[in-house]
């Protein structure tokens, strides 16, 4: 690594979301990407944030909004989220990402950010942004794709088609291209992208937060940690667990997360008579988090579409196998019987038949802690500082 150019390199991240005091949960892997970075390089972060008209309807997003701070220092870079004012109702999303580009500029001009180069994270609407400001800064771009940026089968059609044309702008204009799996970069390849500027890295995690057990009070037979929505398939999880339950009446299946789908789930638990078994634990700190992670007998992440899957690593890291829905980026992970199983996608039969193997199986934790450190941050960061170096020196 070029010593000289990583120690003047310079950075300007642009996301859609990140951390703040009042939503510590909101996209994590955002910040603990850029804390792992900022050991190694300068980096300042600007996350648009979205402004509604203050009329009632909009109460709740306005609560969310009003939670972000202008700006705050953590982990050795900033993070400034700049005001969007959507102020007139019926506004066009399409006019917002202008009206996101203009605060970025503005938040850039007023507090006289300097940057060698710009990461966008998700290619909209951060990356429309980017590509905006590289016009303006003659600067380059690079993207990384997390998947809900250009998947669209459980997308609402107007929003995917009102979203695509600035997606595929910020796609095509981008120096280089990240994506967080193989399955990604296969479908941003598909999109008429040049595959010589598409690369994979994958996400990372915090090795030293994520670790075995060193006790087996309070253990955990099955786990699910994520967003209670469709798109996660908790409903087949759950109709597996059903069945596995009949045969051994002491297991029990934790679930840490929130979302709009958690009351049906529940009333779902409830008609197959299971309601007893499962706790729903709702959302958890990563430190609360891995102390049920780290306990458990094996996590399931039952996905119907996954560009990635990071609380899979994170299972790994503590020693914990797992069983994942053979889809998207799921497979790049589970790539072993030694570190846990794939079922068929929507096949609740062979989910149901998977978790059973891989109750009774006799796992190694150390070959599955091992698989987890692959992903450490540390490691990451090397990949992308390399990527940035590559762009620079071309």
């Amino acid at each position: 690594m070029a010593g000289s150019l990583q120690n003047k390199l310079r950075v300007l991240v642009i996301t859609n979301g990140h951390p703040t005091p009042a939503a510590l949960h909101f996209y994590t892997f955002i910040a603990e990407q850029a804390k792992a970075l900022s050991a190694k390089i300068d980096i300042n972060i600007i996350n648009p944030v979205e402004i509604l008209l203050p009329i009632p309807r909009h109460r709740e997003q306005l609560k969310v909004a009003r939670g972000f701070p202008i700006s705050l220092r953590s982990n050795g870079y900033r993070i400034y989220f700049s005001r969007a004012y959507r102020y007139f109702p019926g506004l066009n999303k399409y006019v917002v990402d202008h009206l996101m580009t203009w605060s970025a500029i503005y938040c850039i001009k007023r507090h006289r950010l300097e940057f060698d180069l710009i990461h966008a994270h998700f290619a909209h609407p951060s990356g429309y942004v980017a590509a905006m400001i590289s016009k303006l800064f003659k600067k380059p771009y690079i993207i990384t794709v997390h998947g809900s940026d250009i998947l669209e089968n459980f997308i609402p059609k107007r929003i995917a088609q009102r979203r695509r044309r600035h997606r595929n702008l910020a796609l095509q204009q981008a120096a280089r291209i990240i994506c967080v799996s193989q399955y990604l970069k296969n479908v941003v390849i598909e999109m008429g992208i040049a595959s010589k500027k598409v690369t994979v890295i994958p996400n990372g995690i915090d090795t030293k937060a994520f670790f075995p057990a060193t006790s087996p009070n309070g253990r955990t037979d099955i786990i699910f940690i994520g967003n209670l929505i469709e798109l996660k398939g908790l409903d087949l999880l759950i109709r597996a667990f059903h069945q596995i339950s009949k045969k051994a009446w002491s297991i029990n299946l934790k679930i840490i997360g929130d979302g709009p789908h958690k009351q049906k789930l529940i009333s779902l638990a409830t008609a197959l008579g299971i309601v007893d078994r499962i706790q729903f634990l709702g959302p958890k700190k990563n430190s609360e988090i891995v102390q049920v992670l780290a306990t458990a007998r094996l996590l399931c992440l039952p996905s119907r579409q996954e560009g990635f899957g990071v609380v899979l690593i994170e299972a790994l890291a503590c020693g914990v196998p797992v069983v994942g829905a053979r889809t998207g980026g799921i497979v790049d992970i589970v790539t072993s019987e030694d570190i846990g199983f794939l079922f068929e996608p929507e096949d609740v039969d062979d989910l149901a038949l998977k978790l059973e193997t891989a109750l009774q199986k006799k796992w190694d934790r150390n070959v599955i802690r091992q698989a987890g450190l692959r992903y450490s941050w540390d490691r990451i960061a090397d990949q992308i500082i390399e990527q940035y170096q590559a762009l620079l020196e071309r």
